[in-house]
Formats: C-alpha cells, sequence, structure tokens
C-alpha cells in the first residue's frame, strides 16, 4: 500500500555544514540531551535552531523540540492537513541529513501526546566537510490508527576550518643588500606520510621539503613566500549511493529501494533503510569510510514477500561517475576531505646606501686648533652619527664634525630602511705642542729659562704690553721698561707654539742696552777674542783698583767658570769643553754689574 505523508512542517532553509556520523540509526554516542524551551502554547508545533560548527573542531549541540497534540497547528501551516484531529501517537523515526561526522541520540523516541509532546536528540561528532545543510527529524504521527510520515527540518552551518598558527615563520627576513632567511614549518607531520608541502619562495625557487634550507635573497626587493601544507588523514568516505536508473518494480505500486554495502572480504558493512514508492533516482546518504580494495554495491528492492535483486556494481576508493549492471545505473559520491593549510609572508631585501664620503685635512692640527671634518657632497639630511674610535660622539649628528683632539674619525648614514652605510676613515693627529718657554729676569735681562727644551728650529717672539719688541732666535732679551712680558715659542717644524708671561719690573739704574764697545771702555775687563776658541782672555782694567768677581755662564743661568781678579791681572779660561754657541760674561765689583754675550766657535 502506498504510504501519504504529512508535508514539511516548517519551510526549507540552505545550511552550510558538513559532520561526521552515521545517518538512520540511533548510536550510544550522543548520551544525554537537555530539553529547553522558550515558552510556548501547549499545542503548538517548534523545533530549536541549531548552531553553527566549524569544520575538525568537536561539535554538540541539543535540539529541543515540543509536538503537537493535534492537527489544527499542523493545519496552520499546511492548509491540506484538515484540523481538529487528535494525534494519537509521535515516534522519531531517524535524523538524515546529517553532516559527515555528525551522529544523533535521543533518550526518548515514542511520545503519547496526552502524557508529553516535549522531547530533545542531541547531535554530537567532529565535522569534516564545510556546506550547507539540511537536517530533518523524521517521524511517524499515527491519527485514527492511520500512520503517516513526517519531518521537522533544521538548518546547520558548519564554518570551514581556521587555523591560528601560521603554517611557517621566517627568521632574519629583511635585510640590506642581501639576507639569508630560515623557515620554520609549523605544522609539522611527525613522519605522517599524509601531510604534504609546498614552498614558493617568490625569487624563482621552489621546494616540497617539510624542512626547506635556507634561502639567499641577494637582490634588493619584496618577495612573497607562499606556502601549503595539505593534510590527508581523514581518508575516503563514501556519502552518498545515487540509484539513478534500475529494472526492479513492484506489482502494485513503484520500488521500495534498499542498498547493502560489502567490504573487500565480501562482508556486510552497512544495509540502509528501505525507501517506498519511489521510482529512481533515489539517494541513500551514508559515512562509509573506505580502506583499500575493491566493495560492491548491492540495490535490491523491498517486496511484500521477501526482496528482489537489482543488480550489483563494484568499486574502490578512487571510482567516479557512474556504475552499471545491467539496467542498473549507479553513481557514488566518495569524498576525500583534505585540510589545506596556506600561509604567505613576505622577505625584504632594501638597498645599501651609497657609503658617506669626509674630506680628509692634509695638514696636522696644533693643540687648541679647531679641525673640522665635514661629508662631501652631502645627500644625508638626518640619520647621521659620528664616531671618535669606535664610539659615538653623543649629539654630534649633523653633517659637519668640530675635532679637538686625536683620533680615528668616521661617520655612519642609517637609511628609512635601517640600512647602514659607513664613511671612510679620517685619521687625525694633532702635534705636539713646543713646551712651555718659561723666562728669568736677572739685571733687566730677561732669559729663557732653559734653551735645550726649545725645538730644533724655533724663533721666540717678546711681547710687551701685547705689543711686539722683538723676534729672532735669541733667548734673552733686555728689558727697558717695566711691564707684562710675554715670550712665544714657535716651532718651526710643526708651526706651533707655546708661551709665557710674567710682569717684570727693571731697576733703572742698570742699563742693559750698551753696545760691547761701551762695555769695554767702561768695564773693569777687556775679553778677547769674541767669539773664542778654546781659550778665553779676561784682562782686568788698572784703572778702576778694584777687585772683580768674573763669572763664565750658560744661557740658562748655570755657572761654567767663576774667579777673581785684581787691576792689572789677565785671567785665562779653559773653554775645550763648552760646545759652540752663545754665553754670557758676568763681572760684579763693590758698585757696579756689567754682562757681556760672548760666542764660542
Amino acid at each position: 500500500m502506498q504510504k501519504t505523508g504529512f508535508k514539511s512542517i516548517f519551510a526549507s532553509a540552505l545550511f552550510t555544514l558538513t559532520f561526521m556520523g552515521t545517518f538512520n540509526s540511533v548510536q550510544a554516542q550522543c548520551p544525554g540531551c537537555i530539553i529547553t524551551l522558550p515558552p510556548l502554547p501547549i499545542d503548538t508545533i517548534y523545533l530549536s535552531p541549531a548552531p553553527d560548527g566549524e569544520v575538525f573542531v568537536p561539535y554538540e549541540a541539543d535540539l529541543s523540540f515540543r509536538l503537537p497534540m493535534t492537527t489544527t497547528p499542523v493545519a496552520a501551516v499546511d492548509p491540506t492537513v484538515p484540523p481538529g484531529f487528535t494525534i494519537d501517537e509521535f515516534t522519531i523515526t531517524g535524523v538524515s541529513g546529517l553532516p559527515l561526522g555528525l551522529d544523533w541520540e535521543a533518550p526518548q523516541t515514542v511520545f503519547d501526546p496526552s502524557v508529553t509532546t516535549d522531547g530533545c536528540v542531541r547531535i554530537c561528532g567532529t565535522p569534516i566537510v564545510s556546506d550547507t545543510f539540511f537536517v530533518s527529524v523524521e517521524v511517524s504521527v499515527v491519527v485514527f490508527g492511520i500512520s503517516n510520515a513526517a519531518s521537522f527540518p533544521v538548518a546547520i552551518y558548519i564554518a570551514p576550518a581556521t587555523s591560528s598558527t601560521d603554517g611557517f615563520s621566517m627568521s632574519n627576513n629583511s635585510g640590506c643588500g642581501e639576507t639569508t632567511v630560515e623557515f620554520t614549518n609549523n605544522v609539522p607531520s611527525n613522519g605522517n606520510p599524509a601531510y604534504s608541502y609546498s614552498w614558493d619562495f617568490g625569487n624563482g625557487t621552489f621546494s616540497d621539503e617539510e624542512n626547506p634550507d635556507p634561502v639567499t635573497y641577494n637582490m634588493p626587493g619584496t618577495y612573497l613566500v607562499e606556502y601549503v601544507a595539505e593534510i590527508d588523514t581523514i581518508g575516503h568516505i563514501l556519502t552518498m549511493v545515487s540509484v539513478l536508473d534500475a529494472d526492479c518494480d513492484d506489482i502494485i505500486g513503484d520500488p521500495d529501494f534498499y542498498i547493502i554495502v560489502s567490504d573487500p572480504l565480501g562482508n556486510t558493512i552497512y544495509t540502509s533503510g528501505v525507501i517506498d514508492n519511489m521510482q529512481p533516482p533515489v539517494n541513500f546518504v551514508l559515512n562509509i569510510p573506505l580502506g583499500p580494495g575493491n566493495y560492491s554495491v548491492e540495490v535490491r528492492d523491498d517486496d511484500l514477500i521477501g526482496s528482489e535483486g537489482c543488480g550489483s556494481v563494484n568499486f574502490n576508493q578512487t571510482t567516479t561517475g557512474s556504475l552499471f549492471d545491467g539496467q542498473l545505473e549507479v553513481n557514488l559520491t566518495i569524498l576525500n576531505p583534505l585540510v589545506t593549510i596556506n600561509s604567505v609572508d613576505t622577505v625584504y631585501v632594501y638597498d645599501i646606501p651609497a657609503a658617506p664620503v669626509i674630506n680628509q685635512p692634509g695638514d696636522s692640527p696644533c693643540p687648541g686648533e679647531e679641525l673640522l671634518l665635514e661629508i662631501v657632497d652631502n645627500n644625508y639630511p638626518d640619520n647621521l652619527q659620528w664616531y671618535q674610535d669606535s664610539v659615538a660622539i653623543n649629539g654630534e649628528t649633523t653633517d659637519v664634525l668640530s675635532v679637538l683632539e686625536s683620533g680615528m674619525y668616521w661617520v655612519q648614514y642609517t637609511s628609512a630602511d635601517g640600512c647602514i652605510a659607513v664613511s671612510n676613515l679620517a685619521n687625525i693627529t694633532f702635534q705636539d705642542a713646543p713646551l712651555v718657554p718659561t723666562f728669568t729676569e736677572t739685571n733687566n735681562v730677561l732669559s729663557i729659562s732653559d734653551p735645550g727644551s726649545l725645538p730644533t728650529s724655533y724663533t721666540l717672539y717678546w711681547y710687551l704690553n701685547e705689543e711686539l719688541v722683538y723676534s729672532g732666535p735669541e733667548t734673552e732679551y733686555c728689558a727697558e721698561a717695566s711691564g707684562l712680558y710675554l715670550v712665544i715659542v714657535e716651532d718651526l717644524i710643526t708651526g706651533c707654539t707655546a708661551s709665557f708671561e710674567q710682569e717684570i719690573t727693571i731697576n733703572p739704574e742698570i742699563n742693559c742696552t750698551v753696545g760691547t764697545q761701551e762695555l769695554v771702555e767702561q768695564a773693569v775687563i777687556n775679553v778677547y777674542p769674541n767669539p773664542f776658541g778654546d781659550l778665553l782672555f779676561l784682562e782686568i782694567n788698572a784703572k778702576l783698583g778694584e777687585s772683580i768677581t768674573v763669572r763664565l755662564l750658560f744661557p740658562d743661568g748655570k755657572v761654567f767658570w767663576q774667579g777673581f781678579g785684581n787691576p792689572g791681572e789677565i785671567l785665562e779660561i779653559a773653554a775645550f769643553d763648552l760646545p759652540a754657541g752663545f754665553y754670557l760674561l758676568e763681572w760684579q765689583t763693590a758698585s757696579t754689574r756689567q754682562v757681556q754675550k760672548l760666542i764660542k766657535q
């Protein structure tokens, strides 16, 4: 007898989700569920919505429902159903359309509306395909002893898989002029051959290795690194058998198809429910993992007495298209869900900026002088830093540096990309300054204290109250007036100078400017020869009638020879050990003192 069923109680909606599971069978994988209903009329139809899920993320949801007590709520949504009839019994016969990976279980499947109409179904598992699905809770409704089929559709959406971890990471992925990048695979296979990888390094090189070797990028540019990991750990799954044509037929009505699936050893691994009174095409939704080898699907027609075989076809994991056995035509849907992880990152190689060039002074400066180092053809308006002997000079970030001491100087430029260019080295050496030329005063004569400390080649400059009064090599100067005397020594080889000054008060009774001949006429002593050699003679003036003290002095005032004489005597000084140069001859009586310059040849 052909059965008639209630039309769908709810309008269909499109859902995008996929769950793992076995359809049309109550499994003990989702035990327990909680009935949660909003305020509702007693006699009504209600099925709670299903929450969304995500591929490869465990899913669990309780669908609560309220079944009608009469046909009146049904007639409200389906005018072909007469209202006002009492419903005797509801039986949950299955849940169809579940996404691959999901299963269901209900703690109660048979309901007497006079006792209770509230119930729930738990759906659980891990979905493995992302899509939009219709899921129907199928029931058998008994009214006046007549059983009718009905369904309560619900929409479930399973979102595509997402990953919170990038597929790979890089180290040293930016550089100046060149960089060698190391890659880390964040999706390791741990030896599982179901993992495969593809790398495009963006510079014309590729790899299918899990952990590729470092890659060197030696040209400036931006390189896009693309990574793909494919994970095939789920395998092949038979999800649908579609009977497209068959020569089976009932004496009364259309065939009542069902299928039997057998494994490569011939063992029955699945027998479907019967789809009554249906001409092809007829679809059987299932979820059977497939291993290696040949399987078979047998299509049968369930008759009133026994069943009739409609044909059988063989298939394996990779079978596609239609299969035939006589008039029987079967199409199989076999899924091989892959997890694909795509990641993209970028390698940056920046241009190395041109190195700054600083001028190299030709002469070495003297202490206290300021030397300027400048960048030649400056194209570096900022991001400069000067260094002295590898130490950054605080605050020196312009294109000019004032140098006051010896050292190795250079400047560093940093581009906006962080690339560094270093200038040439400027080796600056300051000359040694001459020693300070101190002087002493004796009888109005200003004498350099240590002539031996003077440079090899020099000039002395004597100033009185800031006015130049003498320049030359002489190490003594006759002061004619009191005041501030300054002497400057210049090293003629280096050009460097040193100076010394002090206040001098002269003795007006001493005239140190008297010429040599005048000294001889006035003097107590007649000196000869001058310049002298190894012997020097001093003739005492008899006119004076006084004894005298005579001393031959080095230029710094140290005594080489000292003696005493009386009028009419001639004193002889042996000067064999004296080096050539000038010396001072000093003689003194009770009333006068005189100094005369002598030269040793």
